[in-house]
């Protein structure tokens, strides 16, 4: 991919709406992107070279998600071949002395956005970059050695089944198990893979069934996981930011449209105020 490059980052970078809902770790991982593109804001797509280029700082998988991320967030686009990727609006960079490319950029097909994620799941899918995932650490050990592409590796153990992660702390066939299993599998259809629940995880599905109901919490579940809204996305649709979410993601639920978060909380304090004066009614009654 050649040689870094020194790149200029203007001020409105650290105020600009996409980037202040990146995580810290995707925002500096998307200057380094800048600093590994050439000239005209292209770079090849290969996660071994580019997580090596980056010094190490993160390992493989790292690299695969933060760029699954930008191009979610419509920073990075990927090339019809899947081969390149491209950093969106790379004109905020002034190049003083522009070096000649074989390939130039504008001689690439270049995707959508919503079609360069599909290409870059089907790429990850198809095995196209086999190389290992350490979940358990967050970056290559100082002086260990990222293998290329083209170094043969011994081959993978077949996959085993994939269960889904339903929390054990939940009661047997109960409204918040059953719930987690909707929540789940609706995460899974659009992921393609299950979403980790865990303790914390059956706490925050306990609040939400006892809130609304096992009925609407369901329809909330499969709804808030279709939902395109770029924070959910950004989140990943965790099951927290359902649950502060609850209101507009039931909104949803209901009509199809989106609210604002100025309408979610016009009618939380709707449903409060009409709970408060029912209870007044049931006491004059009673009286």
């Amino acid at each position: 991919m050649g040689d870094m490059r020194i790149r200029s980052i203007k001020p409105r970078f650290w105020v600009s709406g996409d980037v202040k809902r990146m995580s810290d770790s995707v925002a500096l991982f998307f200057i380094g992107l800048w600093n590994a593109a050439e000239d005209d804001g292209k770079l090849k797509w290969d996660p071994v070279e580019l997580a090596a280029q980056l010094g190490g700082r993160w390992h493989v998988g790292k690299v695969r998600l933060f760029i699954k991320k930008l191009v979610t967030g419509g920073q990075v686009v990927l090339s019809s071949d899947a081969t390149w990727i491209l950093i969106v609006n790379w004109s905020h960079q002034k190049i003083d002395k522009p070096r000649q490319h074989l390939v130039k950029a504008s001689e690439i097909q270049w995707l959508s956005q919503s079609d360069s994620t599909t290409a870059l799941e089907s790429s990850r899918k198809s095995g196209a970059v086999l190389d290992s995932i350490g979940l358990d650490r967050d970056r290559i050990p100082i002086g260990a050695k990222v293998r290329s592409r083209r170094e043969k590796r011994p081959p993978a153990e077949p996959p085993k089944e994939q269960l889904a992660p339903l929390a054990t702390t939940a009661e047997p066939s109960s409204p918040v198990k059953d719930f987690i299993a909707v929540y789940c599998d609706a995460f899974k259809s659009r992921y393609g893979t299950w979403p980790t629940v865990g303790k914390k995880g059956a706490g925050i599905a306990r609040r939400i069934v006892a809130e609304v109901g096992f009925e609407k919490a369901k329809l909330c579940a499969q709804a808030y996981v279709a939902m395109g809204d770029a924070w959910f996305l950004t989140r990943n649709h965790d099951l927290a930011t359902l649950e502060s979410n609850l209101t507009k993601v039931a909104a949803y639920a209901d009509t199809g449209q989106t609210i604002t978060s100025a309408g979610a909380r016009q009618a939380e304090l709707y449903s409060h105020n009409a709970a408060v004066v029912d209870a007044m009614l049931r006491e004059d009654g009673a009286s």
